[in-house]
């Protein structure tokens, strides 16, 4: 801990990427084996997707409650007491033998999560107020370039024999080891007089501008979220792959969103970010297209290429908008926001579950395009509405 009371930027910026690595590897050890994890649990395409979305019920109700919290008592606890869920979590997931005790450990792990779903963003947003837009890309830079690599490596274990039981437990470990970073930091936050006065739920969700916002961060995130749940088990489906060849899809995708948002972060210094939404939502809902219309691997690899360069920058770039000109320093304002995605994450996957019931994958996916094209029109006519809440 920093012994001149200042914060401890370096430390809790590397930790705060590091957990995002951590989170996205949580999703790869549910992401790729998914079809193993139907077959072994005896549950079709819609209950897969309701292992995801319980996941991120849990998630978004605890993200806003620890923002909410941490608003007005600090970040640390927060922080470290939801990796230490998340730790246990992801224990009884690898060994529970049951689909309800898979689900059951998915909200844990749900809930852990929301400490850096809710927290990590706010904090990076404190630690570099000089540069929101840039920083807040790289650290979710760190989120898409795990979820590439921890791909590949659960792609390649699985195909080696291993567990995904395994794989489960065996992510654990990483978990306490950044519990314990976040506990030692010093936060921007820790003393109770430099605290910004907490806004008040009522004037966050009477401002104006936060409900488009919403609207853009639930579509883009449940396209994001859609990809990253359904492209294993799309690929293996429809060309009759391995689970690793699934997890190069997953992988291409998670890598490309990665270089989408280190480039994000280094354009939103010459193009306002709500410009360069608008285009990249439109090309993205081109580049999905694709994974619809075409039947040919390759084209549905250049589409998943594609696809995570334009989808990368919405998650982050909403949040840097909010944090930069609705309120800077909330928890609460971002976690709201941050609900209003997982919400999106958790529905359109589920959605295209339920198609694929009935007919396949590949129809489900033409919803993808759809929420783009809608969220490009709502991100268009957001600028007009921005001002600071509290603001007449």
């Amino acid at each position: 801990m920093s012994q001149d009371g200042r914060p401890s930027v370096r430390l809790l910026t590397a930790t705060a990427w590091a957990s995002l690595l951590l989170f996205a590897g949580s999703s790869a050890v549910v992401s790729v084996p998914l079809k193993d994890i139907g077959a072994d649990m005896n549950v079709g395409f819609v209950g897969k997707g309701l292992l995801a979305a319980s996941r991120s019920c849990m998630l978004a109700i605890a993200t806003f409650c620890m923002g909410y919290g941490a608003d007005r008592v600090g970040k640390r606890w927060f922080l470290s007491g939801g990796m230490l869920l998340a730790a246990a979590a992801l224990l009884w997931m690898g060994t529970t033998a049951t689909y309800i005790g898979l689900v059951a450990g998915a909200m844990a792990l749900g809930a852990g999560l929301a400490s850096l779903e809710g927290l990590a963003s706010p904090l990076v947003a404190e630690l570099h107020p000089k540069t929101v837009a840039t920083q807040m890309n790289v650290l979710h830079a760190f989120f898409s370039a795990g979820l590439a690599a921890s791909s590949l490596f659960v792609g390649w274990a699985l195909q080696g024999g291993a567990s995904w039981h395994v794989l489960l437990k065996v992510t654990a470990g990483p978990a306490l080891v950044i519990a314990a970073a976040f506990a030692v930091g010093r936060y921007p936050d820790a003393e109770v007089a430099l605290r910004p006065a907490p806004l008040r739920i009522r004037d966050i969700l009477g401002n104006r501008a936060l409900w488009p916002l919403a609207v853009a961060m639930a579509l883009t995130a449940g396209c994001e979220g859609a990809l990253l749940v359904w492209t294993p088990n799309f690929i293996q489906d429809e060309y009759g792959s391995t689970a690793l060849v699934g997890s190069y899809g997953l992988a291409v995708f998670a890598g490309t969103m990665a270089v989408g948002r280190f480039g994000t972060g280094a354009a939103a210094r010459f193009v306002p970010l709500p410009r360069l939404m608008v285009g990249l939502a439109l090309a993205g809902a081109a580049a999905t297209s694709c994974l619809a219309l075409f039947g040919s691997l390759w084209v549905s690899l250049a589409a998943l290429v594609a696809a995570g360069l334009c989808i990368a920058c919405f998650w982050p770039s909403i949040l840097s908008v909010a944090a930069s000109r609705l309120a800077v320093g909330s928890a609460t304002l971002l976690a709201t926001l941050s609900v209003a995605g997982i919400a999106g994450f958790a529905a359109l996957p589920l959605a295209i579950g339920v198609i694929a019931q009935v007919a396949d994958l590949r129809v489900g996916f033409l919803l993808v395009p759809g929420a783009l094209l809608t969220a490009a029109a709502v991100l268009r006519s957001a600028s007009a509405t921005m001002r600071p809440i509290g603001s007449p």
